[in-house]
């Protein structure tokens, strides 16, 4: 309908280049109600021109527009939204060729009048729909309201003839892989084994054996049977036929066929609003037939479904796999294997010995950085000792002035001021020698061969640094020990001399054996919850090994079978959760 009315739209307007119809559902997708011509340019200018119409809910106008490969072509756009019951329910859009002001609003007036004649047709088909759809509800609740399924069979063929008009209407149930007729429109009575019922019968069998919907006479393209329904219009002179089956549970369960002897056929919006109103009538004949059944014959048709679920061919797959899914529970019952704990670890030096400032002063050289590994003796940094130098100068020179006033007093003899000036030279010795250790100190050495753990004072030469801070930490090379944080929720499974693997993050294929030394009885917490710190010991030495790696332990822990190992955690958190709630 859209599209019809754009082409007759875009043929009024002299220069039209391309012409669009948007809904605003299909906008917002970059989807079209309809375009005139079907391929041509300038698109992207309707859609942002339609866009803005729909936002700003008024007519857009766009003059000399840009469009094209190239961008090297003009045109003018204009957008209308079609308003109705205040909401947008389509909006329209042209570009054209470049035009003065005058014109343009006369190709606007000229779309603003068109647009009213849309929305009128629009309104018409909302009409139409809302009708079939009112029907349809009424067919199928009238239906339902039957006392039995004859009846209920009987109306609808009635109604259904004269709501479609159509000479006749049939309906047959199926049972087994035959169709039995149940009833004719306008026919309240009639012979079952008369021809024209067999030949019916049969045109519906067509229909259910190839669970599809025949139109008679087939479109070209039509790639189904329909010997009989071609056999019925022969025999009994209607042209057009129309058969649709009814379904329960993707089962065909019974079908409708349509009879028409006039001029017109079952186009598709006529096929689709009958197999609306077919799903709707399906689930009341099913319902129907069901309770009419004697409780003996529905008890054995449910057994019997069940059955043929179970060992029929249908969901075969899904049937596999819930075998397979058994034969798996079963075998993990029966199959054990150890359970191991996993958890993060991170390898420590066995000691680890602290570099700290002696004093307070700047950092003059730094030699080694984290990582370095260093021997005993070997100088890691020197603090600035300018002014420890110039402290055992003035001491120094103090030194000298008591010792030049010692000796005066010596000669004199006075004792009082020998024993004062002896007493002060004693404490400006001992001072120097505190000058000289603190100097001593200030050059920063490893204490015994192993690696750097942290520190790096490269980049703060010159850096003030204060007594007692910390500087570097050295390691031991030959003794490590590996630290692992493991949840809560495993701890009770582990015990001192358990023996692991571990891989760490920068030797991915290189296992290290380790023996579990130690468990702390004190839990931690982090962002993944509480966990116990457990120290561990390698059982062999390696080079490759240094302080602060970190990677993944599995521990070996008891025997289970595989379906606690895969279960167990889930099943816990589930009895928690009850025990919780007082279950």
């Amino acid at each position: 309908m859209a599209s019809s009315w754009l082409t007759w739209q875009c043929q009024m307007v002299s220069g039209v280049i391309r012409g669009a119809v948007y809904s605003p559902q299909q906008i917002k997708h970059g989807g079209s109600l309809a375009l005139w011509p079907s391929a041509g340019r300038a698109e992207a200018q309707l859609v942002a021109a339609a866009n803005q119409a729909l936002k700003k809910n008024r007519v857009i106008q766009f003059s000399k527009i840009t469009y094209g490969t190239k961008k090297q072509r003009l045109c003018d756009v204009i957008a209308c939204p079609i308003v109705k019951d205040g909401q947008v329910s389509a909006i329209v859009s042209i570009a054209f060729s470049v035009r003065s002001e005058p014109q343009q609003q006369a190709v606007l007036q000229l779309v603003l009048w068109g647009g009213q004649w849309l929305d009128t047709l629009f309104e018409k088909h909302q009409q139409n729909t809302e009708q079939l759809h009112e029907y349809a509800i009424t067919l199928s609740e009238f239906v339902a309201k039957q006392p039995s399924a004859q009846t209920a069979a009987i109306e609808a063929v009635n109604r259904l003839a004269k709501g479609a008009a159509c000479d006749r209407v049939s309906l047959g149930v199926r049972s087994g892989l035959t169709t039995r007729l149940k009833a004719i429109s306008n026919t309240p009575d009639f012979d079952r084994a008369s021809p024209l019922v067999r030949r019916i019968e049969t045109a519906m069998e067509e229909s259910c054996d190839q669970k599809a919907v025949i139109a008679y006479p087939p479109e070209p393209q039509s790639i189904l049977i329909d010997h009989a329904h071609a056999e019925l219009a022969k025999r009994d002179g209607h042209r057009f036929l129309l058969s649709i089956p009814l379904y329960s549970a993707g089962v065909p369960i019974a079908a409708l066929t349509f009879e028409r002897s006039g001029e017109i056929p079952f186009d598709h919006a006529t096929v689709q609003f009958l197999k609306s109103i077919t799903t709707l009538l399906s689930s009341t004949f099913t319902h129907k037939i069901q309770l009419e059944k004697p409780l003996l014959a529905q008890f054995s048709s449910k057994c019997s479904a069940v059955i043929s679920s179970l060992l029929g061919k249908k969901y075969f797959a899904l049937k596999m796999l819930c075998v397979a899914a058994l034969a798996f529970v079963v075998l993990s019952k029966i199959v054990t294997a150890s359970y191991t704990i996993g958890a993060p670890s991170r390898i420590e030096g066995s000691v680890r010995q602290l570099i700290a400032a002696p004093v307070d002063g700047y950092i003059k050289t730094a030699n080694v950085r984290a990582g370095d590994k260093v021997v005993s003796g070997q100088t890691l940094a020197v603090l600035d000792s300018s002014k420890l130098q110039l402290q055992r100068q003035k001491h120094e020179a103090e030194k000298r002035q008591v010792a030049q006033e010692f000796h005066d007093a010596l000669a004199l003899q006075d004792r009082t001021k020998i024993a004062k000036l002896d007493a002060k030279i004693a404490q400006i010795n001992s001072e120097i020698e505190l000058v000289d250790i603190l100097l001593k100190r200030s050059t920063l050495s490893a204490p015994f061969d192993g690696v750097v753990v942290s520190g790096d004072l490269s980049q703060a030469l010159g850096a003030p640094v204060e007594v007692g801070k910390v500087l570097f930490e050295v390691a031991p090379l030959e003794s490590y020990r590996v630290i692992l944080e493991v949840p809560e929720r495993n701890i009770s499974f582990l015990e001192k001399g358990q023996t692991g693997k571990l891989v760490v993050t920068a030797l991915p294929d290189t296992v290290f054996k380790l023996t579990v030394d130690n468990i702390s009885p004190m839990a931690n917490s982090n962002a993944s919850g509480n966990f116990f710190k457990v120290e561990a010991i390698l059982n062999e030495h390696s080079n490759l090994l240094l302080p602060g790696m970190r990677g993944i332990t599995k521990i070996d822990s008891i025997e289970k079978d595989l379906w606690w190992i895969w279960t167990h955690r889930l099943l816990d958190k589930i009895s928690l959760f009850f025990w919780s709630l007082g279950l």
